[in-house]
């Protein structure tokens, strides 16, 4: 059988946290996009008697979205570390304009919503959307400042379950436009 290229989907997306509210964020990935993991664990029951497992149960769940940011701004900056403060100066007569991020031992950590949205290959009017209800970013923030090359930043933010939705529908979801909409 013959693989359709085209159909395989290849190119960066577009991530927005919290859309839709005063503290949305919107991040443009790089050209490798982004990474969706997913995994459960599993706990086997054994009884005497029995050549093998009897039952399974999952006893975890993890789900990560990470991605690398473009570009390094401070309210990114503070999204890679999972808090921060921004305080902002605009430029006058010989005060140059600045964001400053202060951080560390913060004990609160926030959660947001996560959108991500790629074009599909064949038809870059449809898309693959990636969203996952309650996030946490986790901080994690290594950077090098450099006079050559691009200059990007490593997230990673890790599902938590919703709690006011339905069991088997607490992390997210993941939507793959088929065809476009008609007149």
């Amino acid at each position: 059988m013959a693989v359709n290229t085209n159909l395989i989907h290849v190119g960066a997306g577009v991530l927005s946290l919290d859309e839709g509210l005063a503290t949305a964020l919107t991040v443009e990935a790089t050209e490798e996009g982004g990474t969706l993991a997913f995994s459960q664990s599993l706990e086997f029951i054994e009884i005497d008697e029995a050549i093998g497992s009897v039952e399974a149960f999952i006893t975890g769940e993890e789900c990560t979205f990470s991605l690398t940011c473009k570009e390094i701004e401070a309210a990114k900056v503070k999204m890679a570390m999972g808090h921060g403060t921004i305080s902002t100066t605009a430029a006058a007569s010989g005060v140059k304009g600045k964001d400053e991020l202060e951080f560390g031992s913060s004990g609160t950590v926030t959660s947001r919503t996560l959108k991500y949205t790629v074009p599909r290959r064949h038809n870059p009017a449809l898309n693959i959307i990636v969203e996952l209800y309650k996030v946490v970013a986790v901080p994690s923030l290594e950077k090098k400042f450099t006079k050559k090359g691009q200059t990007m930043i490593a997230m990673t933010f890790r599902a938590l379950n919703d709690m006011t939705k339905v069991a088997g529908k607490r992390l997210g979801k993941l939507t793959y436009e088929t065809a476009e909409a008609t007149s």
